[in-house]
């Protein structure tokens, strides 16, 4: 470690430093010390080649020696616009049937599947129940981390103790999630009802009854409890059975929250991959009842995708690639990417119906959502298509 002889940047070199390092601050990551160096090295045209810095760490009062820490290198702009490039079009290239996280709510729902051998006694997808014990929260709960909805977290939280409790495995953490759920249940009085999880007044009522099943104390007398049940009773009044089992409504993503459904009607709705609405846990209660063999496949398949976490919805090939499209449109950097937002939009006009489009090619069920963005996309780059 010796001395470093390098004179304090200028105000371009400054500059060109916080460009490079947008990321960071001006602390060393070392000994978080603010005295930061530069040295840099030039092309043949004066242009900066290069940039390192080092950083100044104050020893004794009045003395400053200059250690060098780390040495990081920055090349120069045209250089690291080509890297950033190639990292979107490899983006591009793994776009597959998508990546969207895993929900805790779904994997618990796969997860209750029973095996399909009758004498394994156990459940058809340990690997589920395994991500479930791995991703309990500090609290108690389950469900997205970075943002907290009460909602989504006792739907998710009490779907993953019904699963446990289920298997009888991991009842610390039962007793953990139930205490949260508990704990908790009174504060979806306070929240906004467009912050609540979609279709919580099905699938909420019939958690708490599955879990009166087990045993499981979750308190349901409580105004914002009861009255969840009368806008349940509510909803599934307003829509006629027959349109339930003849027609893909948003109500079949919340299959699991509905009683007396006509099994051999509703698989005339299963999509081409064997999902139900591409909606796990949906799928995972219509194998339940039904013991059909293509719901199965699929939810294998999404369980060995995945590692045991399902997401909420699979595939979202469309989803994702309409919103790439847009978002490097909104950036002004399309240009460097002509031939695989062409490759995309191509894509996307082959599943155009004509009117409308859903988050992926299996989709039978349209959205407003994607078909807004897709028609946008669509029109944008040429594409002939009528907003219907």
């Amino acid at each position: 470690m010796g001395i470093i002889n390098s004179p304090p940047p200028t105000t371009t070199n400054a500059t060109v430093f916080r460009r490079r390092l947008s990321q960071t601050t001006t602390f060393c990551p070392t000994c978080s010390s603010t005295g930061i160096f530069f040295t840099f090295s030039y092309n043949f045209v004066g242009h900066i080649k290069s940039v390192n810095f080092k950083c100044q760490a104050i020893l004794k009062p009045y003395e400053k020696d200059v250690l060098q820490h780390i040495e990081m290198p920055f090349v120069e702009e045209d250089h690291a616009i080509k890297n950033y490039v190639k990292s979107i079009k490899s983006i591009f290239g793994s776009v597959d049937d998508g990546v969207i996280s895993p929900s805790a709510y779904d994997t618990a729902w796969v997860a209750l599947i029973e095996g399909v051998n009758e004498q394994s006694g156990g459940p058809q997808f340990p690997s589920s129940l395994e991500w479930i014990a791995n991703h309990q929260l500090l609290d108690g709960s389950w469900g997205e981390s970075m943002i907290f909805s009460i909602s989504d977290r006792l739907v998710n939280t009490l779907a993953c103790v019904i699963a446990l409790t289920t298997w009888k495995v991991h009842p610390d953490k039962c007793k953990k999630g139930l205490n949260f759920v508990e704990d908790n249940i009174y504060k979806l009085g306070d929240q906004n009802e467009e912050h609540k999880t979609h279709g919580l007044e099905l699938v909420f009522p019939a958690l708490i009854e599955l879990a009166g099943k087990l045993d499981l104390k979750v308190p349901n007398d409580s105004p914002v409890i009861k009255e969840m049940y009368k806008r349940r009773e509510r909803k599934l009044l307003k829509i006629p059975k027959e349109k339930v089992h003849n027609t893909p409504t948003i109500m079949i993503y919340s299959l699991e929250g509905m009683k007396d459904l006509e099994w051999d009607k509703l698989l005339k709705l299963q999509s081409e991959n064997g999902s139900i609405v591409y909606s796990p846990s949906a799928t995972a209660f219509s194998f339940m009842q039904t013991k059909d063999q293509k719901c199965l496949t699929y939810l294998t398949n999404l369980v060995h995708k995945f590692k045991g976490g399902v997401p909420h919805v699979y595939p979202v090939e469309i989803f994702e690639q309409i919103w790439m499209v847009d978002r490097l449109q909104r950036l002004g950097i399309a240009r460097y990417f002509q031939s695989e937002i062409k490759e995309c939009t191509d894509y996307i006009y082959r599943y155009w119906d004509g009117q409308a489009i859903g988050i992926t090619r299996y989709c039978n069920l349209p959205d407003i959502d994607d078909t807004c963005m897709g028609f946008r996309v669509l029109r944008t780059n040429g594409y002939q298509v009528s907003p219907g």
